[in-house]
């Protein structure tokens, strides 16, 4: 039985569009009547369906499964899209300023501020310095040019020279 038999004509159109798509086959023995082995044509022999039939359905179960896979994915985007809105706006609930939240630091507070690069053995706090100026987020020090965010100052109380 030859290559011949199985009527390629009729099924090349589908099956390069199938090989173009590659990560989509999961069906190995489509590949069985180019390479020559026997396994797929001792099918014709046997009680199963034409081999045309068998090479149809392994050529479009990519596009059903294609098809499958887009409503999975178009319905994961959807409830992903709903839990990010959820997300969000606990976020900028929880971001949004308190205009009664008291300032971090009161002038005449002393305040130990963050190194940005502390060499070897160095500290990582300078300080303390006196607080000349604040708002709720940044604090302008005695001694430093520029306003100090809340995040790298620490309330002067002890020895915090770690």
């Amino acid at each position: 039985m030859s290559h011949l038999d199985l009527q390629w004509g009729d099924h090349l159109l589908q099956f390069v569009s199938a090989r173009s798509q590659a990560h989509l086959l999961l069906c190995p023995g489509l590949i069985v009547p180019l390479t020559g082995s026997k396994d797929l044509l001792a099918l014709r022999e046997t009680s199963d369906p034409p081999q045309q039939e068998v090479i149809k359905e392994e050529i479009q179960l990519p596009f059903s499964l294609k098809q499958f896979g887009a409503r999975i994915h178009e319905a994961l985007q959807t409830s992903s899209a709903a839990v990010h809105q959820i997300a969000w706006a606990a976020h900028q609930e929880a971001r949004a300023p308190n205009p009664n939240s008291p300032p971090v630091c009161a002038p005449r507070d002393l305040v130990w501020v963050k190194r940005h690069d502390p060499g070897t053995l160095e500290p990582q706090w300078e300080g303390p310095f006196q607080v000349i100026l604040s708002t709720p987020t940044a604090v302008k020090a005695w001694g430093k040019k520029r306003w100090i965010h809340r995040t790298h100052i620490k309330k002067a109380g002890r020895k915090q020279n770690q």
